[in-house]
């Protein structure tokens, strides 16, 4: 089996462990490493089907509930959990910080974990469960702190890894955020969250080829994931192939059509290619799903007034005020709208509300 996952084929070496395991008794950590081999091939109802089969394994459990948490996999976490009936009590109190969290309750997660902890000290998870909701609740250095604790019990853990790594960006130290999401990776190469992350830690240290690299990666493995392709077309678009660009962005719009972030991509992508009306389209369909974005109604307005359709621009400026009549990006178009039209007192009255600080 280890032969053949070291040459890459997840499906023959589960099927050569698979057939060891029908012959008893199963080595040590035999549903351990078929639950790795079915979370690297995505084989995510079987994986939750082999726990429910080995009721009484709690490290099965663990390991996959871990996983579905640390790929916001929920709906599936939740599932698990519904269906675990270990008596243990620790393992309870994680569980039950899950679904606080889950559910809102933040303080209740943080007192599940709490009482976790009081009954085993060492449990990586439980100091795992902890940082996540002490990080949602708005305390990174507490939250940094329950990583720390969780990779010093096991080093291995990649979701921890990949936690810690948030912490870290949230503090601005991207060398060590893209160290911690690197180790993630390394140890679970098929941990899209963790690719996803490191992907865009690299572009904010401006390693744009890498980032695209990461993206192709998760990409290859996984088609359909939304944000790759959006991520993907942003590297794209930064090294000038606008072709792929689109495609990527166009794919994450085909895969969610209400996705905005991948509408105004690709309207500002249309926009640089001079094809204004294809722009106006995109911007005007990421408005609908999400119209409180004065920097979006700027550029539509700047597009209309492009394309001479000045009566447009006024319709979509009267809309924009009515939605954002404070924005500066709207006041700022509305102001340059009437020194169009030589209403200068209006536009001079109108310039003078902007802070210059909130323009994008």
């Amino acid at each position: 089996t280890q032969t053949l996952m070291a040459k890459g084929d997840f499906q023959a070496a589960e099927d050569a462990l698979r057939m060891r395991l029908r012959m008893p008794p199963a080595p040590e950590g035999a549903l351990l490493l078929l639950i790795e081999i079915l979370i690297h091939e995505s084989k995510h109802s079987e994986a939750a089907r082999l726990v429910n089969e080995h009721p009484d394994n709690a490290e099965i459990f663990i390991r996959l509930r871990d996983y579905f948490i640390g790929e916001r996999m929920n709906g599936v976490a939740l599932d698990l959990i519904s269906k675990s009936r270990f008596s243990d009590p620790g393992i309870a109190h994680i569980n039950d910080s899950i679904r606080k969290q889950i559910g809102g309750d933040l303080t209740g997660a943080i007192a599940a974990c709490n009482n976790a902890l009081r009954f085993n000290t060492e449990d990586a998870s439980a100091y795992n469960q902890l940082g996540r909701v002490l990080f949602n609740s708005g305390h990174p250095p507490q939250s940094q702190s329950a990583f720390e604790k969780a990779l010093a019990l096991k080093p291995g853990f990649a979701e921890a890894w990949h936690n810690l790594g948030h912490v870290l960006r949230a503090q601005n130290k991207l060398d060590e955020a893209e160290k911690a999401y690197a180790r993630s990776v390394e140890l679970a190469p098929y941990y899209r969250s963790g690719l996803l992350n490191l992907g865009v830690v690299k572009f904010a240290r401006g390693k744009n080829g890498e980032a695209l690299d990461c993206f192709r990666k998760l990409l290859a493995m996984d088609p359909k994931h939304v944000e790759a392709h959006i991520n993907a077309g942003v590297g794209e678009h930064i090294q000038r192939n606008t072709e792929q660009a689109k495609y990527h962005y166009q794919q994450a719009i085909e895969l969610d059509p209400k996705n905005d972030v991948a509408l105004r991509h690709l309207a500002t992508l249309f926009s640089e290619e001079l094809d204004t009306e294809s722009a106006i389209a995109y911007f005007r369909k990421s408005l609908v799903i999400n119209p409180r974005l004065g920097d979006v109604w700027a550029e539509l307005i700047e597009l209309y007034e492009r394309a001479n359709k000045l009566d447009e621009a006024e319709k979509a400026l009267t809309e924009a005020s009515r939605i954002l009549p404070n924005d500066a990006n709207v006041l700022y178009v509305s102001a340059k709208l009437a020194r169009r039209h030589n209403r200068i007192e209006e536009s001079v009255a109108t310039f003078k509300k902007i802070d210059a600080r909130q323009l994008h």
